[in-house]
């Protein structure tokens, strides 16, 4: 009785999940319970974007059926036709325990989509505070690198995440990284940006007050061409050159 009790709970949350899922999804009404058979049924994709249940769950935070399906050995690291996984839908949607579980079952941390996001990026880039610190305890990668070259510290910083800062900044990301089109580093985005508190912690983390984007133009030119007294005066107390003159 029990063990019919739990099936019938999981085909009830199966149904629930497919019909939040909207239209263009099959109905699984096959249980848990019957083993392998069933965990390979529920590797394949319930709607047109190709998300399998437990993309779906991970994306909803459904902490109880994410757990049913690791459990049954569904296909925790399945990539969509964009190459998202559990673990970045998760992640990108602020589902902490959810990441935490496929962590618990080894899922590979730095696997990027389409454009090279990582699961790092995506949580930074939404300014998920504790799922970044969890993936960064985890080994996630402080510097990966997306489409053109932009970091997870490129990205807090244009958004002006000072806390996320820290985090990245004590997990080793990088200062002088730039984005490959525009040479832009954090410190330039968060100047242009105009986040004057992360631009003192980039400064304080010892991050080249001068190092210029590819156009030439240096962190105290945007700076002042903006009127932005407070960083130019960060920049100078960091040693910033103020007649320093376009480099292109």
């Amino acid at each position: 009785k029990q063990t019919h009790a739990n099936a019938s709970s999981v085909r009830w949350w199966l149904l629930c999940l497919v019909a939040a899922a909207g239209t263009g999804c099959s109905i699984y009404t096959v249980l848990i319970s019957h083993g392998s058979r069933k965990a390979r049924k529920l590797d394949e994709s319930i709607n047109d974007i190709g998300w399998t249940p437990l993309m779906l769950a991970a994306q909803q935070g459904q902490v109880e059926l994410v757990g049913q399906l690791l459990r049954a050995g569904v296909n925790s690291e399945f990539a969509d036709g964009s190459g998202w996984t559990p673990l970045m839908l998760g992640a990108f949607h602020g589902q902490e325990t959810v990441v935490r579980q496929l962590l618990d079952v080894g899922v590979a941390i730095d696997t990027r989509k389409s454009d090279h996001f990582s699961a790092v990026m995506l949580a930074a880039d939404r300014g998920h505070l504790h799922i970044v610190k969890v993936l960064l305890a985890a080994g996630a990668d402080p510097n990966a690198r997306g489409a053109n070259g932009w970091t997870a510290l490129m990205l807090v910083c244009a958004g002006g995440a000072d806390s996320l800062v820290q985090e990245l900044l004590s997990a080793g990301a990088s200062t002088e990284a730039a984005t490959e089109n525009e040479g832009w580093t954090a410190l330039i985005l968060a100047v242009q940006n105009g986040h004057n508190d992360v631009l003192a912690r980039l400064l304080r983390a010892s991050a080249a007050p001068d190092l210029a984007s590819l156009d030439g133009v240096t962190p105290m030119m945007r700076a002042s061409g903006a009127g932005n007294v407070a960083a130019v005066r960060s920049l100078l107390a960091a040693e910033g050159d103020p007649r320093r003159s376009y480099d292109k």
